[in-house]
């Protein structure tokens, strides 16, 4: 693949990111490798799996998971990059496929090592823990893959109207919550009842946060003929749905403070004070938005989730 300069002029770029809020004050070497090569996204998305340790009570863990998921993130997620940097008319590349495009010895390394680290993790793990992870891997990769039969042509599963943001929300609290609770406590020693509401709270908060995304690709997906909530129902409702969504994220948190098994006031109060900062940036999103906002501030709030609920654990 060769670079960006070869690829287009920087009026090409100009006239792309024109319209876009930048927050140049943000953009430092180190924070574009860590949110263009996803390793960013990837400590979030870790970071649910020690959320997920602290609210089931799991003490006992190696990092051998972790050390998987991260790599899988990195991994997958520079797939789809790829894969779209392939599809996509330059002069319709993001700010973060113009960085790939300029640092592809960088990224392709990052990938590489993602790779490696991540079989290294997998051959730690029982054969029957490993075909658990098929289906993931699968839907994983058909999610950008055309491997979808259609009427005429074959699709990836994000071109099936409506299901993107559900199959990622679904997928990310299969891989936060019921992976490592199987894993490295079994669901039989496991509270159902707590394993359930850890469950059902992820997935409205990814389903949530993931909104904005849909939002900011409105154009992109109108333009491919993509059915997203936002397309479908427009960018106020969509993000009426999205705040509904926190709602019962809270409603749950509240309701398992009073009822269920954790008498933790300060959990709580992580888990309002989470949902109340997701709601923000929510309202903040529109298609204008920068990468950085984006990448930085709403996949962060994963992180943030994570750091509130073991400060909240810790003042106990």
């Amino acid at each position: 693949m060769s670079h960006a300069p070869n690829q287009y002029s920087n009026t090409d770029e100009d006239k792309r990111i024109s319209n876009t809020e930048r927050p140049i004050q943000l953009s430092t070497p180190l924070t574009d490798l860590l949110i263009y090569t996803n390793l960013f996204l990837a400590i979030s998305v870790t970071s649910l799996v020690f959320e997920t340790f602290i609210l089931l009570d799991i003490k006992e863990f190696d990092f051998n998971y972790p050390l998987f998921l991260f790599c899988a993130t990195v991994f997958l997620y520079g797939f789809h990059s790829i894969f779209k940097i392939l599809k996509l008319d330059k002069t319709l590349l993001s700010e973060r496929h113009v960085w790939l495009l300029k640092h592809s010895f960088i990224f392709y390394t990052i990938m590489a090592l993602a790779l490696v680290l991540g079989l290294f993790a997998l051959s730690h793990f029982a054969l029957s823990f490993l075909f658990s992870l098929i289906p993931i891997i699968i839907v994983s990769l058909a999610y950008t893959l055309p491997l979808i039969p259609s009427k005429t042509k074959f699709i990836s599963i994000r071109d099936i109207p409506g299901i993107k943001i559900f199959l990622i929300s679904l997928v990310l609290s299969i891989t936060t919550v019921l992976l490592p609770a199987e894993l490295y406590k079994g669901y039989g020693s496991v509270n159902h009842f707590a394993l359930l509401f850890v469950f059902i709270r992820r997935m409205l908060f990814i389903f949530a946060i993931t909104i904005p995304f849909d939002i900011r690709d409105v154009e992109l997906d109108k333009a491919k003929g993509t059915l997203t909530i936002p397309v479908m129902l427009g960018e106020k409702k969509a993000k009426a749905i999205a705040l509904l969504a926190l709602f019962v994220f809270m409603t749950l948190s509240i309701f398992d403070y009073q009822v269920m098994r954790f008498n933790n006031l300060y959990l709580l109060v992580a888990f309002i004070i989470s949902a109340f900062i997701s709601a923000v940036l929510l309202v903040l999103s529109n298609a204008r938005k920068s990468d950085f906002f984006y990448a930085l501030f709403l996949e962060g709030l994963m992180f943030v989730q994570y750091l509130l609920v073991y400060i909240a654990m810790q003042l106990k």
